[in-house]
Parts: C-alpha cells; sequence; structure tokens
C-alpha cells in the first residue's frame, strides 16, 4: 500500500509539472488506454535516416528487492552501485549488458591506495531462485605503480556464484571465494541531475537542432556528445528513475512551445546517431573528430554504465516529455 502511494505521488507530481506548461501527461497509469500508451518496440531513426528497432525491452532501474513488481524484468533490480554497509571497503556494480537479462558484476575491496582485489563475471538472471548467477567467475590481485599504470594478477577463474537479495541486503556467494559470507551491501543511488542542468545540457541542444542548416548535422553530433557525457558526469544509470522524471518535467517547462515541437522531431536522430556510432564507431568518428571530441566519445560509446545511463535518459525523455 505506501508503495502504491509513493508511486501515486510521483505520478500526481508529474502530472502538475506538464500540466503547468500545457504538456500532455505521462501516460503510465492503469487507466491509460493501450492505444495511448508509447510503443517500447517502435522504431527510431538513425543518423543515415533509417530506422532500427530495439528488440529487447529497456531495462528498467529498481535496486532493491521490491523492484522486480515495477521493473520490466526481474534481474534489474540487481543493478547499480552497491557497497557494504560493514566495511565499506568493498563496492560493487551491476550493469546491464546487450545481452538481455544479463550483467556485468565487478566487486572491488581496497586494501590500500596501491593494491585491490577485483572480482569480475558476468551473471545471467535465474527466475526460479530469484538471483543472477555465474560461471566465470575470476578475482585479480591489482596494484599500481608508481606511473598509476595497473598491474593485474589472475589469482583464480572459472568460479561458480550468484548474487541474491537476503533481509533486503544484496548478498553475495562464490564457490572460490571465502571473504563474501560476511558482505551485505546496500544500493548506493546518485542523485539526478537537476532540472536546470537537464534543460541546459539537454534539453535545449537537441531542440536547437534544425535540419537542413549549414553545420546540421555537427550540431546534432555535439549534442550526441553532451547526452552521454550528461548521462557519464551524473552516473544517470545509478539515478533514481522517479527523480529522474520528475526533473524532466520541471525542465520540460522551460522549453518554448516551439523549443518542445523541435524537440519532438530531433530526438530520435540524436538517439540514432549514438547507436550507430556505438554499432560502427569507424562510419561516423570523423563527426567527433570535427567538433574535437574524437577521444572523449568514442570512450563514452565504450562503457556500458555510460551507455545504460543514456539509454535511461533517453526512455524518459520520451515518456516524460514527448506528446501523446
Amino acid at each position: 500500500m505506501k508503495k502504491k502511494l509513493i508511486a501515486f505521488a510521483i505520478f500526481t507530481a508529474l502530472m502538475l509539472l506538464l500540466a503547468a506548461c500545457g504538456s500532455a501527461p505521462v501516460a503510465e497509469t492503469e487507466a491509460t488506454s493501450a492505444a495511448d500508451k508509447p510503443d517500447e518496440t517502435a522504431p527510431s531513426e538513425t543518423a543515415t535516416g533509417e530506422t532500427t528497432s530495439r528488440e529487447d525491452p529497456p531495462a528498467e532501474p529498481a535496486g532493491n528487492p521490491d523492484a522486480a513488481e515495477d521493473s520490466g524484468f526481474g534481474g534489474d533490480k540487481f543493478v547499480g552501485q552497491w557497497s557494504d554497509e560493514y566495511s565499506q571497503r568493498a563496492y560493487m556494480t551491476v550493469v546491464p549488458t546487450e545481452r538481455y537479462g544479463v550483467y556485468s558484476v565487478t566487486i572491488h575491496w581496497s586494501s590500500s591506495y596501491a593494491e585491490f582485489a577485483e572480482w569480475d563475471m558476468t551473471a545471467s538472471y535465474d527466475e526460479v531462485s530469484d538471483s543472477i548467477k555465474y560461471t566465470d567467475g575470476a578475482r585479480y590481485t591489482v596494484t599500481l605503480s608508481e606511473d598509476a599504470d595497473e598491474v593485474r594478477q589472475l589469482q583464480w577463474d572459472n568460479s561458480a556464484g550468484r548474487l541474491h537479495f537476503e533481509d533486503g541486503k544484496l548478498r553475495w556467494e562464490d564457490g572460490k571465494e571465502e571473504s563474501d559470507v560476511d558482505l551485505r551491501f546496500a544500493l548506493l543511488t546518485n542523485y539526478a541531475p537537476s532540472a536546470d542542468v537537464l534543460l541546459e545540457s539537454f534539453l535545449k541542444p537537441i531542440a536547437n537542432l534544425h535540419s537542413g542548416e549549414s553545420g546540421s548535422l555537427l550540431k546534432r553530433a555535439r549534442a550526441a556528445y553532451d547526452a552521454l557525457k550528461l548521462a557519464s558526469d551524473y552516473l544517470i544509470w545509478s539515478n533514481d528513475p522517479s527523480e529522474l522524471k520528475v526533473n524532466l518535467a520541471e525542465a520540460w517547462c522551460g522549453l518554448t512551445a516551439e523549443e518542445q515541437s523541435a524537440f519532438e522531431e530531433n530526438i530520435f536522430a540524436v538517439h540514432g546517431l549514438v547507436v550507430d556510432s556505438a554499432v560502427s564507431w569507424g562510419d561516423y568518428s570523423y563527426l567527433f573528430d570535427d567538433i574535437g571530441v574524437n577521444d572523449e566519445m568514442q570512450a563514452l560509446i565504450a562503457d556500458n554504465t555510460v551507455m545504460e545511463g543514456f539509454t535511461r535518459l533517453f526512455d524518459s525523455a520520451v515518456t516524460v516529455c514527448l506528446t501523446k
């Protein structure tokens, strides 16, 4: 009951914000008809004018045992940044991969400034046990040289284990690791970017694009880079999704009606450029080289957490901002 009241309060806040700036409300309640709901498999425009379809439903952030109720997939509740509440020296990240229901997991334990242990694994969601399981676990000892170069030494690999919730905390069990028995991970939630930041760094750059103008493709590349940089700087992949949507709704009111229409026209082209660049970097790198961010953009699209954050930013913008 408490969860439903919180969800209703968030929805009411979005309704009031969007109504205040004359936009359509978020169409995500049970009373909304199927015809009014956004098509999650709808094709999006790419940088070359073609269309692509997203076969897999977008990962919906959860970060707690109850989140599967609202999530598109049970494994999504494991996604996020986690910290061991007792030692405060063990940190874990769980990030969706390109394969639906498969997650990249990394755990760090800091021994000192110059040395730490790292565990890496690729886990898949198991519905029967409501856990994510892996069979490729590897442990490394990582030391930093005087020049801050990492030296990685493999301790063991091919370990099997799982992550599951127990008493509201995320527990880790590994077939070869003994130190996992005392670890209880709690979710670390990062604040979403403010309405002002979203307005200036995301909405306006896309709203101010005009097809056919001189340099319009370079401006689209800049808007794509700015969106990914925003996703990176604010760790949007681990933001509170409700806070992100509320701030987007407030930021949306900062656009004129003309700018809102332009954003709706341009957002899918910007999304398409990001996706196309990630798939075929060599075909689009010249755009980012021309605006002086070639290396930075290549690093951003190679980072799974950044791409997941961009996907969540895009999906939230489509849900909140686009007129139904």
